[in-house]
Formats: C-alpha cells, sequence, structure tokens
C-alpha cells in the first residue's frame, strides 16, 4: 500500500499515469475454510484499497484498475469447478492487463 501510495504521487505529476492491482474474482464470495481465509481477506483488501486509491487520485488523471482473474491454470489441480468450464489461462490476465496499462 506504501509503495502504490508512492507510485500515484509519482503518476500525479505526470498526467496518465495507470495503476493496475491483481485480485481475485472469488473475492466477493469468497468460499468459506480456515485454509481459505486470509487469502480472500487479503484479496478483498486490494479490491477496496484499488476503489479507495481510484477515488483519491481521479482528479490528477491517474488510471486505477484491477483484474481479477478466477483460478489460473499452472498444471496443479483444484477440486473447485471453474466458472466458464475451463481454467483461466495467463493470456486471459495478460490481454486486459496490457488494455488496462496502455
Amino acid at each position: 500500500m506504501l509503495f502504490q501510495s508512492g507510485c500515484s504521487r509519482a503518476c500525479a505529476r505526470r498526467p496518465g499515469g495507470r495503476i493496475l492491482d491483481v485480485g481475485y474474482a472469488g473475492s466477493e464470495n469468497p468460499l468459506a475454510g480456515p485454509v481459505n481465509f486470509p487469502y480472500f481477506v487479503a484479496r478483498t483488501g486490494v479490491l477496496m484499497f484499488t476503489r479507495m486509491l481510484a477515488s483519491e487520485t481521479q482528479d490528477d488523471g491517474v488510471t486505477v484498475n484491477a483484474v481479477s482473474p478466477s483460478v489460473i491454470e499452472t498444471g496443479d489441480a483444484f477440486p473447485e469447478e471453474a466458472p466458464l468450464g475451463r481454467w483461466a489461462t495467463v493470456e486471459d490476465v495478460a490481454k486486459p492487463a496490457l488494455l488496462l496499462s496502455g
């Protein structure tokens, strides 16, 4: 958070700055469980921080966004179902990230 606050000040000096965070699509409706609890709290915090930073920097010409992918295909097996009928790929996240960063 301190890093992004510093970045937002630097971006404000050069209009058109971009900040992009990475959340998790499931953080709005977390799966209950002691193993997942810290992860969901952290990811939800990232999304709230993104919203707050966006509202603070909107008048400075800084755009703040987040991409929130679901589970990414890494070769590991996950017990949960894939929301789109398939796992997300790195490209599924990279393309919107590049769009929002440009």
